[in-house]
């Protein structure tokens, strides 16, 4: 789950916003004028229109080397945008739509043209601002729709007993054992170790999940955050929704005096349709060097001192167990806040993805997709394509490596070799992808 603060530092392309300004703008933002030729014919109320864009020519160039910048294509969900670039885009270039917007209206030819365009750009300015979650809504809306009287009570409102038990790990799984919260400290799909929390809803209308990167005894406390996703089954009668609908929220671990709490800001801006395209992903899906779990209250050999390991396997048996629970909610109703055809094109099909993420069965990779966690997915995990007997050898290489064999250490190394080359290849097509997805209605 996408629950990272936006503290890295985001290493820019050298392509500059001035150099496209100066390339395909004027001084002022406007389109350059058209190289000469025949005559163009002025469309329907351009004639003491504000819009700049006058011809279909204008149009044609405009979304054409709107279409081409490489920057398009940056995700950010885990690192910081690239500033400047969003301010071209908001200033320039979707300006130019909202100035044309009379234009637009009068001409069919260009209502068709720039649709994907018009679509296209506000959504890739939400995904890359620095001051919301990337949603339609603002944070202000989607956090307090949260708290609605149609929706259940607490749902994104953490137990008090794991907020008391904050911030070492030790604490927070002791309150969860002794309150019967099935939980997990496991490496994460973003980085380090973190622990996760399943606390179903008594009254069966949602599932909390709790990821917390807790710190150990005298380690710096600072900057924690606490993420929550509430996956909403019913409505806060228990009427069943059709599809469960996810309701993200981050809080920041604060202390006062040696007493911890939690707290949450409106402009958090972790990109999570980026990283949760399907919904709810599946934590790490075999054993790491850390897989740690106890039963809890309520299950066999529950043991309320916690002195006691764990049964031998229940780690895994837990992984597992999560990961069904994760799995059986299928792909989400987003509503409002996310309209997946304003993303892009569905990309990945040259390399196998979309037999998995095809709208259905998985949610549709786009250029808002993390590159981040595709990387990691494809090329670290290798769990994208999914191939039989990889995860095994991978977790044996992870908890004994000095026990690969060279016949399963070929083995790696060439599955490793061709989903790098699979990687590349997605890669290298977004662009292209998004381009022809752009381009895909002439003006003239």
């Amino acid at each position: 789950m996408r629950h990272v603060p936006m503290v890295a530092t985001y290493l820019l392309p050298v392509l500059l916003a001035s150099a496209c300004r100066s390339d395909f703008f004027g001084a002022h933002g406007k389109p350059a004028a058209p190289s000469q030729g025949k005559p163009q014919m002025l469309l329907q109320g351009a004639e003491g229109s504000q819009c700049p864009l006058k011809t279909a020519e204008q149009w044609t160039e405009f979304l054409t080397r709107n279409a081409a910048d490489n920057r398009w294509t940056d995700t950010c969900e885990d690192s910081r945008c690239n500033e400047s670039f969003h301010s071209f885009v908001s200033t320039s270039i979707q300006k130019t739509l909202v100035d044309c917007t009379d234009v637009i209206t009068a001409n069919p030819k260009i209502k068709t043209c720039s649709d994907r365009t018009s679509r296209f750009i506000p959504t890739w300015l939400r995904q890359h601002d620095s001051v919301s979650y990337g949603f339609n809504r603002n944070n202000h809306d989607y956090l307090t729709s949260q708290e609605s009287l149609s929706n259940p009570e607490a749902m994104v409102r953490p137990p008090q007993a794991i907020i008391d038990a904050l911030p070492t790990r030790e604490k927070v799984e002791e309150a969860a054992r002794l309150h019967g919260w099935k939980y997990l400290t496991h490496d994460s799909a973003i980085d380090n170790i973190r622990t996760f929390i399943y606390v179903p809803d008594a009254k069966g209308r949602f599932d909390q999940w709790m990821i917390l990167n807790l710190s150990a005894p005298g380690e710096d406390q600072s900057n924690l955050v606490f993420s929550v996703l509430g996956v909403q089954k019913a409505d806060r009668n228990g009427t069943p929704l059709a599809k469960v609908r996810l309701h993200f929220r981050d809080y920041n671990v604060t202390q006062s005096g040696g007493s911890f709490g939690l707290e949450y800001t409106e402009d958090r801006n972790g990109k999570c349709f980026s990283c949760h395209v399907s919904g709810t992903r599946k934590l790490i899906d075999r054993e790491t060097k850390i897989t740690a779990a106890k039963p809890v209250a309520g299950e066999a050999d529950f043991d309320a001192t916690g002195t006691k390991g764990p049964p031998d396997g229940f780690g895994v048996k837990r992984l597992n167990e999560l990961n069904d629970v994760l799995m059986s909610y299928g792909l989400p109703d987003w509503g409002e806040d996310v309209t997946i055809a304003d993303h892009g094109p569905v990309l990945g099909d040259a390399q196998g993805c979309t037999s998995c993420h095809n709208g259905i069965n998985r949610g549709a990779l786009t250029v808002s997709t993390s590159e981040s966690q595709v990387q990691k997915k494809m090329s670290d995990q290798l769990s994208m394509p999914q191939e039989a007997g990889l995860l095994k050898l991978l977790e044996k290489g992870d908890l004994h490596n000095a026990s690969l064999t060279l016949d399963e250490r070929s083995t790696l190394q060439t599955a490793q070799d061709r989903h790098d080359k699979l990687l590349g290849e997605y890669m290298d097509a977004r662009l292209p992808d998004l381009r022809s997805w752009l381009l895909s209605e002439r003006c003239e």
